[in-house]
């Protein structure tokens, strides 16, 4: 029994330092639990003393049944006060829940139309982008000129039907390959060089009348 006693006595302690709103009531328990044990080890050593009807006395007097009223409704107001704690977080816990479940009803179709609105504009854009393209490959396959666009590689990527009468070569046969293809071998490295340098110029047009030749 009194192997207990540590165990319980640090439950208590414990449970004060857990619940600050139930100390008043665990440190009544406390005191009560303390003249408690007093008198049981009080009786105990009475009965090794073979002074049983002593033991018995104590055990039945009204001071030890003062205390023993005091543990066990000390004990009921602190077990009352962990359940409305107990309550009071599982009502915060469901108004948490409840009101992350309103955002997300409020949330998702503000989100989804936006999602449409976006939706709508990119199709636009691409309806508006597949015209002008259509509109440029129109001008290109009219235009008598030759029309030749390379990209950062000096690959050919645009060579309209001017360009195929000119220089002899279908455009499927062309488009994808280096510009040299049309240019004499001489000529070919010192071209690369002039376009490498008006890429990297600030000037991003030049007029006709300032072109030099091209070899």
């Amino acid at each position: 029994y009194r192997s207990f006693e540590p165990q319980l006595d640090a439950a208590i302690q414990r449970a004060m330092d857990l619940t600050p709103s139930g100390r008043e009531a665990l440190a009544h328990t406390d005191t009560a639990h303390t003249k408690l044990m007093q008198m049981e080890n009080l009786a105990f050593a009475l009965v090794r003393q073979d002074r049983d009807k002593e033991a018995r006395a104590l055990l039945a007097s009204k001071e030890y049944e003062i205390q023993k009223q005091i543990y066990t409704e000390g004990l009921a107001r602190f077990t009352a006060i962990l359940k409305d704690q107990a309550n009071a977080i599982h009502s915060w816990e469901r108004k948490k829940v409840f009101l992350s479940i309103v955002t997300v009803i409020i949330v998702l179709p503000v989100l989804l139309f936006a999602w449409l609105v976006v939706l709508g504009t990119l199709r636009k854009w691409q309806r508006a982008l597949l015209k002008s393209e259509a509109r440029f490959a129109g001008i290109l396959d009219i235009a008598s000129e030759a029309v030749i666009s390379i990209d950062e590689t000096q690959r050919i990527i645009i060579f309209n039907k001017g360009a195929e009468q000119i220089f002899g070569y279908p455009q499927d046969e062309v488009v994808g390959q280096s510009l040299d293809i049309l240019l004499p071998e001489k000529v070919q490295t010192l071209h690369r060089a002039h376009i490498a340098g008006f890429a990297s110029s600030a000037p991003i047009a030049r007029p006709m009348g300032e072109r030099g030749g091209i070899y």
